[in-house]
């Protein structure tokens, strides 16, 4: 949903960094571990009720996020197991910062948030599955309305600017994920009729 000229935009105003990481030899699996790593961080500041620094920590790990796959076309270091390493470390990534929300409502007792953060859990499973498996079939099923960089954006404003509404945050989220996992469901359940056909 992100404009493209909004990446590239992007993509250019990072390439000093990626250029001086390259000069230093990191490699692209070395940004996406560490990736995780600040995104455990995050979710463990949120889940203590810690919103502004968690937040804030949430930013970084997203621009490492975009790190990796910045580095790997720069430097001509595409790899299929790159690709596979980093898809999966998104996935971690955005279960432990949804895990650490999910605590928050758990230790604070707030019941539309651990309802409305489960069922986000499985709309954010369920967008990357329905993906994965139109690929496995040789479908490709990119785009939908909340992808995980408007799902990344959307939990940054919530929690830095509206975490006394956080368990809304939630449910909005979780049906915005519910939706794009229907999305994508009928787009492929669609493309692989057609061929079939």
């Amino acid at each position: 949903m992100l404009n493209d000229k909004v990446k590239n935009g992007f993509r250019r105003s990072v390439h000093p960094v990626i250029r001086l990481f390259a000069a230093m030899h990191i490699t692209p699996n070395m940004l996406t571990l560490t990736g995780v790593l600040i995104n455990i961080l995050a979710a463990y500041t949120i889940a203590i009720g810690r919103f502004l620094t968690g937040g804030i920590i949430l930013i970084v790990a997203s621009i490492f996020d975009t790190f990796d796959g910045e580095l790997a076309r720069t430097t001509g270091k595409i790899t299929s197991s790159g690709a596979f390493l980093d898809s999966i470390s998104d996935r971690y990534s955005e279960f432990f910062i949804l895990g650490g929300i999910g605590y928050h409502f758990i230790v604070t007792g707030n019941n539309i948030g651990i309802y409305s953060t489960f069922f986000a859990m499985i709309g954010s499973i369920m967008t990357s599955y329905t993906r994965a498996r139109a690929e496995g079939v040789g479908i490709e099923l990119k785009g939908g309305f909340f992808q995980r960089p408007e799902r990344v954006l959307y939990l940054v404003i919530i929690i830095l600017f509206f975490s006394k509404f956080l368990n809304y945050g939630m449910l909005l989220f979780a049906l915005l994920t519910i939706f794009t996992a229907l999305q994508r469901l009928i787009v492929g359940f669609n493309k692989i009729k057609s061929i079939k056909s």
